[in-house]
């Protein structure tokens, strides 16, 4: 009996366990978490492979909880004085029987295709899909590892090219999208690589290749269009970040920040004064200074600005003219004064006269050295130097010694002459006696006899005198004493006392190169005046070029140079007038040479010319002192009429420049500025309390094109960025609903079939439970085993029941475990009357 009874109590305990571990569904689902969070064992292609130890894992805290407890209860009952001695203690053996179990071939469950076939190792199993389709009438929802919102009466979404994405109802990525994301309820795509974002948004440009963008120069490119909006139905892009790069969004910010800066610009800028670009009015409070000009072209065509350093030039040119002109001034009181014909060694107080002197330190002559040697030739009025004089004074020397010779031969020769022509007329007044006698012939004969002996006699004396008259030849080597007649080349007048002798009614000899003439006293006075003029004007000279302290025109030291140094020679000159400590104007002034390397006097003409030019050049103001301000203003012919300055070289456009700016700098500028002004006009601006952006108020809806590509979290994108994450997005949320998709409804496949099978279950445990028999005597106990079956699921109820001896109480006790891994206990008391 008790063998038999043990034995049971195996075979009940076989029984449970074989039943628990034959039920692969039960067993695939208690272990499916723990198996997916060890190993892969659940594949949607080859279903489920199940090592038994992860089943056997489970049940062992399952089947040896209930076991346990109702062995011990079991025993307890059988521990009964009344069957304490029939019954033997009740042991399940749930361990080892558990072991035992664990040992052996994994269990497998193939997976069906959705014909209902079975799915084999070799057959096509694809776990992707190139699009979804989703029927959603109220919107679909994707989060929180679920999606809501499926349906079956919703407008269908249609992605009809490869790598295109249609989310939404009605979206439509068209034929030819290629690339492209409909996302949002009638969205709409028709062109490659492109996105339709939002409710209703259309996007049908796609690429464009060569076109041109305003504000940029050259051609550009697009690889597609990203849409928020549909004509007549546009979006505001809204908490945009401000732009870094070449191709990002610049928002409303920064271009009012543009805007602030063009209207600065413009505000500083110099501008014309009208649309002729005729003139420019500088905007300064009291002028402004024109910085940094570049240096004009100085010609008498030029309207071109000049700089500070081209006016210093002129400035520094003028004074040093101014300078020149005083010294040339003080030249009428230096050394040379002009003076009067009838006073002509006297000045005249500066009256420009054909007379001038020279004066010296104590009123006498004055030594003019270092003349050049002037022209010797009929009408010249050149000066003569003292080496031209020394050799006229020695030709003059010498004709003067040869002329006192001649004078003296020539008085000799006159009184010869003079007794000769005595004695000729004589002798004339006695041929005439004679003749007068002839008529007397013998008286007169006789007479004329005593006569021609007379004459003989003076004929005598004559040839006496004629011997001995005043020029005679004289040798070379003593050329004052006659030589007795001898002809030779020298000559010479001897007079009765042995002196000199006067030689007079000499005609004028010829004054030529090689003329040997003697010359009279009329030309020795032409000479004598000519040398006294000479030496009168190299005296005159003399004083001017040693610089008398009472000349015109003196010399004067470089460290005092207005003030004559008493002669001494420097290369400084003062003039000098009857005030001493005032300017001398210099008059008749030849225009000198106007070079870089001209040392010669400018005349007023000149400096009139150069004062013009200076008057007309821009000059800086000048403060009450008369020093120069810090500022330049402009004046032409209408001293209120403002002045165009032209030719103007462009100055830095930079901070902190003060240079001045040209037209078309200024040109420039306002082309900006208009431009500036057309893009206000246009521009994208805050809304009112700058936390909002409206593209075309008042109008429709703009594209926001040429964006940047964001790098902020706050930052907008553009259709490359958006494209690019789109389908980074759109390629994860593929993966991700891929997966979750799959496992979503795996879950919810499983979920419900678990759900099912739960169900099933539990009603297998009712049934199981409720077959359990029971004692029916009074006195006697039982212990039972059910089972029960409900749609594919099982469970196993095992119990105990007493009929006490009282003959009508009966205990009642059960457990019981489905299919499912969920386990019950039930227990019941009844009184049967």
């Amino acid at each position: 009996m008790a063998d038999h009874t043990q034995s049971r109590s195996s075979m009940m305990t076989r029984l449970l366990t074989r039943s628990l571990l034959g039920s692969p569904v039960l067993l695939a689902v208690l272990t499916a978490q723990q198996a997916e969070a060890q190993q892969r064992v659940v594949s949607a292609c080859s279903g489920v492979s199940l090592p038994r130890s992860a089943v056997t894992d489970i049940l062992t805290p399952v089947i040896t909880g209930i076991a346990t407890p109702v062995e011990g209860r079991v025993n307890d009952i059988l521990g009964l004085p009344l069957l304490g001695g029939l019954l033997p203690d009740l042991s399940l053996n749930a361990s080892g029987l558990l072991t035992d179990a664990a040992n052996g071939a994994p269990i497998t469950l193939q997976a069906l295709a959705t014909d209902g076939t079975v799915v084999g190792p070799t057959d096509q199993c694809r776990l992707t899909a190139d699009s979804i389709t989703l029927d959603a009438p109220a919107g679909v929802a994707i989060g929180g590892n679920q999606i809501t919102g499926l349906g079956a009466d919703g407008a269908a979404a249609f992605a009809s090219d490869i790598n295109a994405i249609a989310f939404g109802n009605n979206a439509r990525a068209e034929a030819g999208a290629t690339g492209s994301i409909a996302l949002g309820t009638n969205s709409s795509v028709t062109a490659a690589n492109s996105v339709a974002l939002g409710a209703g948004s259309v996007a049908g440009r796609g690429a464009l290749a060569n076109y041109t963008a305003t504000g940029l120069v050259g051609a550009q490119n697009s690889v597609g269009e990203v849409s928020i909006g549909a004509p007549g139905a546009e979006r505001q892009l809204t908490n945009v970040a401000a732009g870094t790069a070449a191709t990002d969004a610049a928002t409303v910010g920064q271009v009012d920040g543009v805007a602030a800066q063009v209207t600065a610009l413009a505000d500083r800028a110099v501008q014309y004064d009208g649309a002729a670009r005729d003139r420019v009015t500088l905007a300064g409070a009291g002028g402004t200074v024109i910085g940094n000009v570049g240096a004009g072209t100085l010609s008498a065509t030029s309207t071109e600005a000049v700089n500070g350093s081209q006016l210093f030039a002129t400035n520094a040119q003028v004074a040093a003219n101014t300078t020149a002109i005083t010294n040339l001034g003080n030249i009428a009181a230096g050394p040379v004064r002009y003076a009067d014909p009838a006073t002509p060694t006297v000045p005249n107080g500066g009256t420009v006269t054909d007379e001038a002197t020279l004066l010296g330190a104590s009123g006498g002559a004055v030594g003019l050295h270092n003349v050049r040697a002037g022209a010797l030739a009929a009408g010249s009025t050149d000066a003569v130097n003292g080496d031209q004089l020394f050799a006229t004074n020695q030709a003059v020397a010498g004709n003067t010694d040869a002329i006192t010779n001649i004078d003296a031969r020539v008085t000799t020769t006159e009184t010869n002459v003079a007794n000769l022509q005595t004695d000729v007329a004589n002798n004339t007044t006695a041929i005439t006696d004679l003749q007068n006698s002839v008529t007397g012939t013998n008286t007169n004969v006789t007479n004329l006899t005593t006569q021609v002996d007379a004459n003989t006699t003076q004929i005598t004396n004559i040839n006496t005198s004629l011997a001995n008259q005043p020029l005679r030849y004289a040798d070379a080597a003593t050329p004052t004493t006659p030589n007795g007649g001898t002809v030779s080349e020298d000559a010479t007048l001897v007079s009765a006392s042995g002196g000199a002798v006067g030689l007079h009614n000499v005609r004028a000899g010829a004054l030529v190169a090689g003329s040997t003439d003697a010359v009279n006293g009329d030309q020795l006075a032409t000479t004598n005046a000519q040398v006294s003029a000479n030496t009168t004007a190299i005296t005159n000279f003399n004083n001017l070029v040693t610089g008398s302290a009472v000349s015109p025109v003196q010399y004067s030291n470089p460290d005092n140079p207005t003030v004559p140094n008493g002669g001494t020679l420097t290369n400084d000159v003062t003039f000098v007038g009857a005030d001493p400590a005032a300017p001398v104007t210099l008059h008749n002034v030849a225009g000198g040479a106007v070079s870089a390397t001209s040392t010669d006097a400018v005349n007023g003409q000149q400096l009139f010319a150069v004062s013009q030019q200076a008057a007309n050049s821009l000059q800086y103001d000048r403060d009450a002192a008369g020093a120069r301000a810090n500022s330049v203003t402009l004046a032409g012919g209408d001293a209120a009429a403002p002045v165009a300055i032209n030719n103007v070289a462009a100055g830095a456009v930079a901070a902190g420049s003060t240079q001045a700016v040209n037209g078309g700098q200024l040109y420039a500028t306002n082309q900006v500025a208009q431009q500036a002004a057309a893009l206000g006009a246009n521009s994208v601006q805050y809304d009112q309390g700058r936390t909002s952006v409206t593209f075309n108020t008042t109008g429709s809806a703009v594209v926001l094109r040429n964006v940047a590509a964001g790098t902020s979290a706050t930052d907008a994108v553009n259709v490359g960025q958006l494209q690019s994450g789109l389908q980074g997005a759109v390629n994860q949320a593929n993966a991700y609903t891929d997966t979750r998709l799959n496992q979503a409804l795996t879950s919810m496949n499983f979920n419900l079939r678990e759900v099912r099978r739960d169900l099933s279950a539990g009603t297998s445990s009712a049934l199981a439970a409720a077959g359990l028999p029971q004692a029916n005597e009074p006195g006697r106990s039982m212990v039972a085993i059910g089972g029960g079956t409900y749609r594919g699921q099982s469970a196993l109820a095992v119990g105990a029941s007493t009929f006490l001896n009282d003959g009508h109480s009966i205990f009642r006790i059960g457990a019981s475990i489905d299919s499912q891994g969920y386990g019950g206990a039930n227990a019941g008391f009844g009184y049967q009357f």
